[in-house]
């Protein structure tokens, strides 16, 4: 990890769940993190535990130029990125039939248009920055099979394929710049997350337990995604992590 100390990393949806746990393992490791939210005051809470690593940037990830301002103000901020995490994510249950344009919309805004965006915005700095550098997406199962028992998954499956698709696109560009960014791709099933109680619920009408209880077995904790980003980005310099799945022992039936 001792490359990493003071180098600067980006963490969308950072207010809960995967991201807050992302950040806080970050900060503790000794990065620089700043983190892209518009609950941007979770952010500022969670930071007052880590001893000045964590800034916090409110950011509507569904407006191009918030992100642009966002990754400028950390360009003058902070010097510039070194590590980008696209962990922000809406988890649509509106069904391919009858579903509705405007969740359609927001999942693919923030899933797929928000994500490269982002990208591009930190291949920006890193390139600047000599070239290097690490982006991480927080993929899902979902964008590498069709999880049948779920029926309205259908948009953000479509939108995490598209993660997995644009994750290889942007590798082979970057080697045919012969840039030394590096990509990983990093597809968990279910995390127990506050969208993943409530998604669940409207879904397939499962009582999950609320995140402030004990973790179900058969799901992923938010610290598991926090520890295995540490693990990606700590690999012998040789090594590019292109894509892990992740997954509990004893996953639920609706992830087959």
């Amino acid at each position: 990890m001792e490359r990493w100390v003071g180098k600067v990393a980006v963490v969308t949806g950072a207010s809960e769940g995967i991201g807050a746990a992302i950040c806080k393992t970050l900060a503790e490791k000794g990065m620089i993190v700043v983190g892209l939210a518009r609950r941007s005051e979770k952010i500022k809470e969670l930071a007052a535990t880590t001893n000045g690593k964590l800034h916090a940037i409110k950011c509507d990830l569904q407006v191009e130029d918030e992100i642009v301002k966002a990754f400028r103000c950390i360009e003058e901020s902070f010097g510039g990125v070194d590590l980008l995490v696209n962990n922000a994510g809406v988890l649509s249950m509106s069904g391919l039939v009858d579903g509705s344009t405007e969740e359609w919309s927001q999942v693919l805004n923030t899933n797929v248009l928000a994500l490269s965006i982002c990208t591009k915005e930190a291949l920006k700095s890193m390139r600047k920055r000599g070239d290097d550098g690490h982006i991480i997406h927080i993929n899902s199962v979902a964008g590498h099979r069709i999880l049948n028992s779920i029926d309205k998954l259908g948009m953000y499956a479509a939108t995490k394929h598209g993660v997995t698709v644009l994750t290889e696109y942007l590798r082979t560009e970057l080697r045919n710049k012969n840039s030394k960014i590096k990509i990983t791709s990093l597809s968990p099933g279910a995390v127990h997350t506050n969208m993943a109680v409530t998604g669940l619920k409207k879904m397939l009408n499962i009582d999950v337990p609320p995140v402030d209880q004990s973790l179900p077995v058969a799901y992923l904790a938010a610290q598991d995604l926090a520890d295995m980003a540490v693990m990606i980005i700590t690999a012998n310099p040789n090594i590019e992590m292109q894509e892990l799945t992740l997954e509990s022992i004893g996953k639920p039936d609706f992830v087959d």
